[in-house]
């Protein structure tokens, strides 16, 4: 490939079980003097940004169940503030919200501090920061959702929907502030991890764009294809 024209950085090498070349391939590289960065993959769920992106996936198949929800509402990449999803990932669980619950327009009632009639001042303050974050989980939601639910959803218009939420929701800029931060402190190698995780997502969405972008999937089906990757 090299001979053709193209550059190292060009050129990538991916396998499903990486600890199957661990000690081969490295060591077949440098004979050659090739150079290289290996970013041994980790399972997809195991990443911040991965597990968002498997969230939004399983609120759409599950119809909005309280866990996957709440797995995307306390991700560090979502529109919510560390105590508007504390809070909300609280009361969702007591008072088991899913469904329709979440994205029908009304407004919560029921007390953060369970089966009471009065509100105190602080559990009405409560409840407000909650109603506030659910009204800003949605916003971001529920466009993509519905396309996601579309009986016309193929693999490319699902890849092209969720990098549309991610560039929406800034998780470029997040990613790229972080590995800022790391390399301010010294700590270069953290920093390219993080600046190595962008490139990663982005090459399983080419990889599996380029594979099935014209498949017929559902939400559950492009899920399972994006925890094979």
């Amino acid at each position: 490939l090299v001979k053709k024209g193209y550059r190292y950085k060009d050129i990538s090498i991916l396998t499903r079980d990486f600890g199957l070349y661990d000690g081969i391939l490295d060591a077949s590289l440098n004979r050659y003097k090739i150079p290289f960065y290996s970013g041994e993959k980790e399972e997809l769920s195991s990443k911040e940004l991965s597990s968002l992106i498997l969230s939004l996936l399983e609120i759409a198949y599950t119809d909005w169940s309280t866990s996957s929800v709440l797995k995307y509402a306390t991700s560090t990449f979502s529109p919510l503030s560390e105590k508007e999803s504390d809070l909300l990932s609280i009361y969702a669980e007591s008072w088991r919200i899913k469904g329709k619950r979440w994205y029908d327009g009304e407004s919560w009632l029921m007390n953060p501090s369970g089966y009471k009639a009065q509100f105190s001042s602080r559990e009405e303050e409560m409840l407000n920061i909650v109603n506030l974050g659910k009204e800003k989980l949605v916003s971001a939601l529920e466009g993509q959702i519905t396309d996601f639910k579309s009986k016309n959803l193929t693999v490319a218009k699902g890849v092209e929907a969720i990098y549309n939420h991610l560039i929406h929701i800034n998780a470029d800029k997040a990613l790229e502030e972080k590995a800022i931060s790391l390399l301010e402190k010294g700590l270069d190698d953290e920093a390219a991890k993080i600046s190595a995780v962008w490139d990663s997502i982005m090459s399983i969405f080419d990889t599996i764009f380029d594979v099935a972008k014209t498949e017929k999937v559902t939400p559950k089906r492009l899920l399972d294809l994006l925890r094979l990757m």
